[in-house]
């Protein structure tokens, strides 16, 4: 019988929409980094740093140490394993990752736009 192996996964903190908007709405210093392979259509106005993850090894010198880290993608699963990598292979410590990606913060960003009164 062959042992099993199982993979430690590192501890990332994981937001959700609303978390996300109050965190970069409360004056905290970070930086919005997506993920994807091309870069996603973001709604909301700000600085967002694309590098795509499979660039992520060459390009994470351009990323800031000091600052909180918000990864983003489409759906929320490649910004957690992106987290992951500069955690672990990086030493990044102050890393978030936005669970249910743009698809999830754009519906709630529609939601939340006043209605036009005609």
């Amino acid at each position: 019988m062959e042992s099993e192996r199982s993979i430690a996964l590192p501890e990332i903190k994981k937001v959700d929409s609303k978390e996300f908007l109050e965190l970069i709405n409360n004056g905290n210093d970070y930086q919005i980094v997506d993920v994807n392979e091309q870069a996603l259509d973001f709604k909301l106005s700000g600085n967002v740093l694309h590098i795509p993850f499979s660039k992520l090894d060459e390009q994470q010198k351009k990323l800031d140490k000091d600052k909180a880290l918000i990864l983003i993608c489409k759906f929320g699963e490649k910004s957690f394993f992106a987290a992951a990598l500069l955690q672990q292979n990086y030493g990044f410590r102050n890393l978030v990752s936005l669970t249910g990606g743009m698809e999830t913060l754009n519906k709630l960003l529609d939601e939340k736009k006043p209605e036009v009164r005609r």
